[in-house]
């Protein structure tokens, strides 16, 4: 028997499953005010894994070790498009101002008792293209969601209907 191929989907069984689902680890370019103002470009990892699929961890470089943050993934999609998030994080997409920039997307990143806030940028495609690969891994609740129901549809629609008054066999 060959051995199996990874990339064949038609050969996959439920024992594959977590060899599918890997981590994904991705360092993007950003520039991130901190509390006291101050401003630089800086790389940040952003990281998801099959274990906790509803989280991404925003890893910032810190003079002795990273800061991490953990988002909710569904919190960044959102980001993406509308501003979304209460209490320490909050995202919000950022209109190019003209043609040659690219659209951005802001975190804030709040500290104690909201008094100060750090603040991140990103550029749009980045996010997107890190949150497009955790989707291949594992699809968003509204995916999953909408693959129920559909399949609720399907199976309603399958079914034999009768005429008033009759029973259906």
């Amino acid at each position: 028997m060959p051995p199996h191929n990874p990339n064949d989907e038609h050969h996959t069984t439920a024992a594959d499953e977590p060899q599918r689902r890997r981590a994904i680890r991705r360092r993007l370019p950003i520039f991130f005010i901190d509390m006291s103002g101050r401003g630089n470009d800086y790389w940040v990892t952003v990281s998801w894994k099959p274990t906790d699929p509803w989280a991404v961890t925003l890893s910032i470089p810190h003079s002795t070790s990273p800061v991490d943050w953990l988002l909710a993934r569904d919190l960044l999609w959102s980001g993406l498009n509308i501003p979304t998030g209460s209490g320490d994080v909050r995202i919000e997409p950022v209109t190019a101002r003209d043609l040659d920039d690219e659209d951005q997307i802001e975190i804030r990143l709040y500290g104690r008792r909201n008094a100060r806030c750090a603040h991140l940028i990103v550029t749009r495609r980045d996010l997107w293209e890190f949150l497009q690969a955790t989707k291949a891994h594992f699809p968003d609740a509204r995916d999953t969601a909408r693959a129920g129901i559909d399949a609720e549809i399907a199976r309603l629609l399958a079914r034999p209907t009768a005429a008033p008054g009759e029973e259906a066999t």
